[in-house]
């Protein structure tokens, strides 16, 4: 069975690191790698910045957007 690698999310999509470079990731219980996970350098950095600074400046990145899903959310149904 070939172990689960996971991608970096890019300007819109998983992408490996531009190296082709991976680490282990472990598992804390057992020690044992479970995955591995594409190892960003520099240029993936650059290129992250980049995707971000050509989108419009009032556009909000996925994670705020996830931060106002959620916060409208507790506000229409509350917290529980």
């Amino acid at each position: 069975m070939e172990m689960e690698k996971f991608k970096m999310y890019i300007d819109g999509e998983f992408v490996e690191a531009a190296s082709g470079e991976w680490f282990d990731s472990f598992d804390p219980f057992t020690g044992e790698v479970w995955s591995q996970v594409a190892a960003g350098g520099p240029t993936d950095v650059n290129r992250a910045v980049e995707a971000r600074r050509l989108l419009p400046a009032d556009q909000p990145t996925s994670i705020v957007r996830l931060k106002l899903r959620t916060e409208h959310s507790l506000k229409v149904h509350g917290q529980k």
